[in-house]
This record gives C-alpha cells, structure tokens and sequence, in this order.
C-alpha cells in the first residue's frame, strides 16, 4: 500500500496491512480536517516508508497526551500523527492511501463530540472518549 499528500510532494509506502482502522471523533480532529470526524489507519512506525519532509504541529489532546501531526507544507494535507499514548505507531489519514483500499472503521472513539446529524449504526466499539 502507498500513499500520498494531494499535491504529491509527500509519499510513503506501507510494507505490511494496516493493523486497525477507526474513526475519530474528537473536536481537534474535526477541526484538523474540517469535517465530521477523521478516518485513521495505524501502523508500526518501522513499516512505515515516507519520501519528503512534512511539517509538524504538536499539541495536547482531551486525553492530556500530546499528538504530532505531520502535513505537508506546500498542500496542508495531513499526512500521518503521532500520538504520546502509543509509542512506535503512526495514525494514517485513510484517504492519502492510494486508490480504495477497502478499509472499514471498526472502532469510533471520542463519540460524545459527534456531530448531531451523524448516526453510527453497525458500528463495531464505540467509546466515549478515547479508545483503551
């Protein structure tokens, strides 16, 4: 799997599947993307391949963790995050990867700042605030 910022400048290849995909819902995310809620992927950091040089912000989550999200400087798209809970692991925004590559949130987390007019049926664990 390989992805992409929009502009291209920043790429990374994965050497293995995706180890789990989940859906965030807190308002930092909201107000990283500008939407709803951000659509994630996490893998090992050593599995992880990137070409280019992101910029980085850090800041200090509802958790009390800090959070790097790294984007690309020319085009803004946000390219992966690192979060203090979990050393070693990178958080991908699922819509750099290239083409569809099927993936299903199995977990929501932070849904007590979900927007109002989205309804999460079927979904597999949701959690309040973050995920364990």
């Amino acid at each position: 799997m390989q992805g992409r910022c929009l502009c291209g400048n920043i790429r990374y290849v994965l050497d293995t599947a995706p180890r789990m995909t989940f859906a965030c819902h807190c308002r930092d995310c909201q107000r990283q993307t500008g939407s709803a809620f951000s659509y994630f992927t996490l893998m090992k950091r050593e599995k992880f391949h990137l070409t280019g040089t992101p910029r980085s912000h850090s800041t200090i989550g509802e958790s009390g963790r800090s959070v790097t999200r790294h984007f690309c400087g020319d085009c803004g798209s946000p390219v992966f995050s690192e979060l203090e809970k979990a050393p070693g692991i990178v958080v991908i925004p699922v819509g750099t990867l290239e083409g569809d590559p099927g993936l299903v949130p199995s977990r929501h987390s932070w849904v007590r700042h979900k927007q109002a007019w989205l309804t999460l049926e079927g979904a597999a664990e949701l959690y309040e605030e973050e995920m364990p």
